[in-house]
């Protein structure tokens, strides 16, 4: 029988204080992992964290959804996105950001790289598995209507899921 996990960020959850302005609360159920981030009127990444993890521009992709508030980003090139109040977000790394107003922003984010987020030391690279990578591709090509470019993924993906099982089939069914 399958095992549930349950925590509760609150209780459980593992917290990040920034210099000043706020915190992220870092929790996991097994496989699900999840940071809340509570960033107050003042907050900035370059200021509040990037010392902490020695980078003044963000080097975590952020996947999540904003509870409250309102931030704005910076990407490295120098494009500025908004992000408020009921957006869900994919943020590629390499950004500075900042609360906009006086309402603290709250947001979570399920990226696997957000486990890092405000923690000091050596990152870990990231490895993203070829499965997970596969479905990333699919949902963008989804998304931008890239039909051509789904169907030779996902075909390319049967094609090596069949050559697999005809290479299993052949060493387990000798004879």
């Amino acid at each position: 029988m399958a095992k549930v996990l349950i925590s509760n960020l609150d209780r459980d959850g593992e917290v990040r204080e920034f210099i000043a302005h706020g915190r992220a609360i870092v929790g996991s159920a097994g496989g699900a992992a999840l940071v809340k981030g509570t960033f107050e009127p003042g907050w900035r990444y370059s200021t509040d964290v990037g010392p902490i993890v020695g980078s003044a521009s963000c080097q975590t992709r952020h996947l999540g959804y904003v509870l409250s508030g309102t931030m704005r980003i910076q990407m490295d090139d120098g494009t500025e996105y908004v992000v408020r109040t009921g957006d869900l977000f994919d943020i590629p790394s390499g950004h500075d950001a900042w609360v906009i107003g006086n309402e603290a922003v709250v947001m979570v984010d399920q990226s696997p790289e957000a486990t890092r987020y405000a923690k000091g030391g050596t990152p870990t690279p990231v490895s993203e598995d070829r499965y997970v990578a596969l479905v990333r591709r699919g949902y963008a090509a989804l998304n931008n209507r890239h039909i051509e470019t789904l169907f030779r993924d996902f075909a390319d993906d049967v094609a090596s899921l069949i050559e697999r099982v005809i290479r299993w089939d052949g060493e387990s069914w000798n004879g």
